[in-house]
């Protein structure tokens, strides 16, 4: 499964300290140049283990003229892409697929309000 993982100590080559989260944001420049930049689209990953891709509320308006399904394929299509994003409170999150970590680490999780703190044991 695939998962946005922001990491806490810094080390994003040699992580092992993590915070997953359920969403990330993409600026619009990132699949239509100018024409969308500044609109910033909220991905997330649903349970079918697909992007799933929304616009943020103050995007809402500008948005609502260009063709939004073709924006919105776009945008995933940027994210099976690339692994780098944001997330809202402005840090780096890698999209992190389960079925490439090495088989002798595990995750070990503790849920707390709106985060998941995890460690790779």
């Amino acid at each position: 499964m695939k998962r946005f993982i922001v990491c806490l100590n810094g080390e994003d080559s040699n992580c092992n300290d993590f915070r997953i989260v359920d969403v990330v944001k993409v600026d619009g420049y990132h699949v239509g140049d100018r024409l969308l930049e500044g609109v910033i689209f909220n991905v997330r990953i649903n349970k079918k283990n697909q992007f799933e891709v929304s616009i943020a509320d103050h995007s809402k308006k500008y948005f609502e003229q260009f063709n939004q399904k073709k924006w919105f394929k776009a945008v995933r299509d940027y994210c099976e892409e690339n692994d780098i994003f944001e997330t809202n409170d402005s840090l780096d999150a890698v999209c992190y697929d389960d079925k490439i970590m090495p088989k002798n680490q595990k995750w070990r999780c503790n849920k707390i309000p709106n985060i998941i703190e995890c460690k790779l044991d």
